[in-house]
């Protein structure tokens, strides 16, 4: 089975859902739920795209060490807040002019 007809299958339901500051996802088995932690995962990407941004000149093996630490120092609620808004931003996207 391809990945794309597992989620089309709908088998499990996908559910956004924060889980933890270590974890991007999660599988229930019993109640048949994956679920994702959307705001985990989209600011560890607006973050390593951040310190692209900062350090244009950097090698991207450090750009990712870079990543690690600075979600490492984020507290739980700042990482919500970036991951909301930055879903925010996507969902309610205006074009630029």
């Amino acid at each position: 089975m391809k990945l794309i007809d597992f989620i089309k299958s709908r088998d499990y339901d996908i559910l956004p859902r924060w889980i933890d500051k270590d974890t991007l996802a999660e599988i229930d088995y019993l109640n048949m739920v994956i679920r994702i932690n959307l705001e985990l995962i989209l600011t560890q990407i607006v973050a390593h795209e951040f310190l692209h941004d900062c350090y244009p000149d950097l090698a991207e093996g450090k750009i990712l060490k870079k990543t690690i630490r600075y979600l490492n120092r984020m507290k739980v609620p700042e990482i919500k807040a970036v991951g909301r808004e930055t879903f925010r931003q996507i969902i309610f996207r205006e074009v630029k002019k």
